[in-house]
């Protein structure tokens, strides 16, 4: 009996320590246990996500003849449907490589407010199934109401300089003998919007609304076509939807200040 209590005592005295080692001593906090934050993974920079969007347009322009390649420009389009037409808006030229030549964001004459473009080297092919080495321009902008990128417009070789194209719009706006001045208004405001001049795209396509929709020469010329007077309206209304979308306002009246 009396070395059970002698052992019971030995234990009793080599555990002290260690349960008095787990009372916080008098006035100390005890220190909280270490949490593990729940991470989200990493997020895309809106760079990356332009950029994701171009790399969708051009996989569908592979993949054009299928309805998967379809699809995919259809969801990374800024115009779709009968606005769509020809290739008043997307160059979808055959190819088999394309090499960045540079890519980035630009400004806008909105703050806040960025367009992303890429320009690429082809490896196209003509109609007449020749190679060809071809430059090609791709700009996006981001849907504010989604928060998607989407491809506003592709071109080749004469495209790839806007802001040239800008000026040569501009000096044309009062030539209205083969096409119609809404015609001109269109396409100089649909310019100005791929140079990141969004305010001054607006005002330029309010402007086409309200125009004349024939040219002065009158209704032989391909411009006067009712089918094409029919998509120069679809035109604007998109382009102006897309300006509502980018700047996120929905009251698009005309700026006159």
């Amino acid at each position: 009996m009396a070395k059970w209590a002698i052992a019971v005592m030995v234990a009793f005295v080599a555990l002290a320590p260690f349960s008095a080692a787990q009372k916080s001593a008098p006035g100390q906090r005890k220190r909280p246990l270490p949490t593990v934050e729940q991470s989200s993974g990493p997020t895309q920079s809106d760079e990356e996500a332009a950029g994701a969007a171009v790399d969708t347009f051009m996989r569908g322009i592979k993949l054009i003849d299928l309805p998967e390649g379809k699809q995919m420009l259809r969801n990374v389009q800024w115009v779709t449907g009968l606005a769509d037409y020809g290739e008043n808006f997307y160059s979808r030229p055959v190819y088999s490589e394309a090499t960045t030549l540079f890519q980035g964001s630009f400004d806008t004459d909105i703050e806040g407010i960025k367009g992303y473009k890429r320009l690429m080297e082809l490896k196209a092919v003509s109609e007449v199934k020749t190679p060809l080495i071809v430059r090609f321009l791709v700009i996006a902008f981001k849907d504010k109401t989604t928060g998607h990128w989407k491809v506003l417009d592709s071109g080749t070789d004469d495209s790839v300089d806007v802001e040239q194209s800008v000026r040569f719009f501009a000096a044309n706006l009062k030539n209205t003998q083969m096409t119609s001045a809404q015609e001109n208004y269109l396409t100089y405001g649909q310019w100005l919007l791929k140079a990141g001049r969004i305010v001054e795209a607006r005002n330029a396509l309010h402007v086409a609304a309200g125009s004349k929709m024939q040219p002065d020469s009158g209704s032989g010329m391909f411009s006067a076509r009712p089918e094409i007077i029919e998509v120069h309206g679809a035109q604007i209304k998109a382009l102006l939807d897309v300006i509502a979308k980018i700047t996120g306002e929905q009251d698009l009246t005309l700026n006159t200040e």
